[in-house]
């Protein structure tokens, strides 16, 4: 047999072929599944409308400023939520997200990324009324 069939085995190869029988019948009832794309992105009227609408409530989570936040990081909901000031650098205007979301690296994948000046106001802004 050539060299070039021949495919390296994981060592954990049974517990992969275990794992594979449990998520077969999951996709088949479609409980997990490829996450849906966005087909459009919002108005800025519909925008307005969101920013009118959580202006008038008063809550301890000031939603406003995290909605805004999130559009100008474009940063997932749970990325958003693990952030922590000692992770900001004011002077270049950066922020960390511990644990990226990545298809392999579920641990340690910490990505650096650059907020718009209206982004770290925003950020500041939630941090001020908690």
């Amino acid at each position: 047999m050539p060299l070039k069939k021949l495919i390296p085995v994981p060592r954990d190869w049974s517990l992969k072929k275990k794992r594979l029988k449990v998520k077969q019948p999951i996709w088949r009832e479609k409980l997990i599944g490829k996450s849906t794309e966005r087909e459009r992105r919002p108005t800025r009227e519909e925008l307005w409308a969101l920013s009118r609408f959580f202006g008038q409530r008063k809550r301890s989570v000031q939603m406003l400023h995290i909605m805004w936040f999130a559009i100008d990081s474009a940063r997932r909901l749970s990325e958003i939520t693990r952030l922590e000031w000692t992770d900001n650098d004011v002077k270049k205007f950066t922020g960390l997200v511990r644990d990226a979301k990545h298809p392999r690296l579920k641990e340690g994948n910490h990505k650096r990324f650059k907020y718009l000046t209206v982004g770290l106001e925003n950020r500041s802004k939630t941090a001020q009324n908690k």
